[in-house]
């Protein structure tokens, strides 16, 4: 049954995540279920074969805003981002974020490796890794604000709030501490992941990487980009799977592997021990499952 019609009359808010990777998908979606309101998180290299260029991924985001200009009331905007302001502009909106002219001022306090966010007299603390969720949580906080919500449940959500399915997990094996986060990658995600990672301070990183998917001809210099920035963060030790990694990592330090299994073999016969992982790729690497041997 479509969830959109499970809503009863009685319901007050239904909250529907819109999913793309093709141009005019968004459109569809908002005819079918005609939202009051709109929120775009952000804007990243997602799906670039099915989108054409990140141009596409702009403009086929977007449908949510132009829908909500013409048929609905508003829609909410991180201030703190350029790109998101811009695209914005002309409508109804409702600012959240660190900008200190935002509707709802929110700043990041610490990140290591958990995320913490100064909102108001509020410190909280969440169980989200990396500093790019600080745009999640502030839009979190700028929604609820916004519908009234009581200040301390929304403090109360975000710090009972733990992540699951390989979506920025944390797991403390017996042998290793785990951060997953294989449930997908584009460029703009593993960047920001390869960032937060590099500036936990841990020893002994591992990365596990696995191929981005879906970026059709721009495949070779997204992946190129990352294994530059490996490089440039300073990572020494990478098990990188998949077959453009393969085909252009340059680093003899850093062990190339075709698909998981292969990898999987490697680590039986190389037991991993006291590192410090993070476990990223594309859902068809299905890096999910190396967790076993770590």
């Amino acid at each position: 049954m479509c969830p959109l019609l499970s809503i009863k009359p009685e319901t007050e808010i239904a909250v529907v995540e819109m999913g793309a990777n093709h141009p005019g998908e968004i459109d569809f979606l908002c005819r079918i279920a005609d939202p009051d309101f709109g929120l775009i998180t952000n804007i990243g290299k997602a799906h670039l074969e099915g989108f054409g260029s990140f141009e596409g991924v702009i403009k086929t985001k977007t449908e949510l805003y132009r829908h909500i200009k013409v048929h609905g009331k508003a829609v909410f905007v991180n201030q703190g981002n350029p790109l998101l302001w811009e695209l914005s502009g002309g409508q109804t909106r409702i600012s959240y974020g660190r900008h200190c002219a935002a509707d709802t001022p929110v700043a990041p306090a610490a990140c290591n490796p958990y995320l913490s966010v100064g909102w108001e007299k509020h410190l909280i603390q969440t169980h989200l890794v990396g500093s790019y969720n600080f745009e999640n949580v502030a839009a979190a906080i700028g929604v609820g604000q916004y519908f009234k919500v009581d200040d301390d449940k929304i403090v109360e959500a975000l710090e009972n709030y733990t992540s699951t399915n390989s979506r920025l997990q944390v797991i403390e094996t017996e042998k290793n501490q785990i951060l997953m986060d294989a449930y997908n990658a584009n460029p703009t995600s593993m960047r920001a992941a390869l960032i937060n990672f590099a500036n936990i301070r841990r020893e002994q990183h591992l990365l596990i990487l696995g191929d981005m998917r879906e970026l059709g001809s721009a495949s070779e210099e997204e992946h190129r980009n990352i294994l530059a920035l490996m490089k440039e963060l300073g990572f020494k030790e990478a098990f990188l799977v998949g077959q453009n990694f393969c085909a252009y990592n340059d680093n003899p330090n850093w062990k190339t592997f075709a698909k998981v299994e292969d990898l999987c073999q490697y680590i039986e016969s190389h037991p991993i021990e006291g590192k410090h992982i993070l476990v990223k790729g594309s859902r068809g690497i299905q890096l999910e499952k190396v967790l076993p041997l770590l």
